[in-house]
């Protein structure tokens, strides 16, 4: 009597997690198994793990000459605009010479050959 009531007891804890097992969801289909060269596999580099914390200090590229030739023009035109800033390229006076030529009076005035004028 105790082994019916013990066998009973086991079939009623086993019931319930029959009925809670998981199903086919497939239904009466085969499962496919796909060939391999339907499988794609990443491969995962390390070095683009490495780069984000090192960076690469390569200054020969062609990018990094471009800029460096964009910077050396600017620096020569600042240069060129700095000199054309002084009298003898801003004064009009000065005409083609480095000192503002002298006043002569009249009587005293020569041809410069510099500047085609009499002064």
């Amino acid at each position: 009597m105790q082994n019916k009531l013990r066998f009973f007891c086991l079939v009623m804890a086993s019931v319930p997690s029959l009925l809670f097992a998981q199903t086919n969801t497939l239904g009466d289909r085969e499962i496919r198994e796909q060939p391999e060269s339907a499988i794609t596999t990443r491969s995962t580099r390390k070095k683009s793990k490495l780069l984000f914390f090192k960076r690469p200090r390569v200054q020969h590229t062609a990018v990094y000459e471009y800029y460096a030739r964009v910077e050396e023009a600017a620096r020569q035109k600042q240069r060129m605009l700095r000199k054309m800033d002084r009298p003898q390229f801003n004064d009009p006076s000065y005409f083609g010479h480095r000192r503002a030529p002298k006043k002569y009076p009249p009587h005293k005035k020569r041809f410069c050959r510099e500047c085609g004028i009499r002064h």
